[in-house]
């Protein structure tokens, strides 16, 4: 978020000018530094199948581990 503009309540504080400060925000996107993997890779694809099956729970967390393991000691 940046600011794009502030604005502060000033004295005499009556009639319901009451101290305060409103700030008014705009959203913008920041550029993402690192473009994020993509399925080219085939340990990348295997390693994505296989959190799959782990979040679905068809394979238990030691049975990932030791198939992770494999896959990333693969050349």
């Amino acid at each position: 978020m940046e600011s794009i503009r502030e604005t502060t309540a000033t004295p005499p504080y009556i009639l319901g000018n009451f101290p305060r400060v409103e700030i008014v925000f705009d959203c913008v996107d920041r550029p993402t530094a690192v473009e994020p993997a993509t399925g080219d890779d085939p340990k990348y694809t295997k390693l994505v199948n296989l959190k799959k099956l782990l979040d679905a729970h068809v394979i238990t967390q030691d049975e990932f581990d030791r198939e992770k393991a494999k896959i990333l000691n693969q050349p």
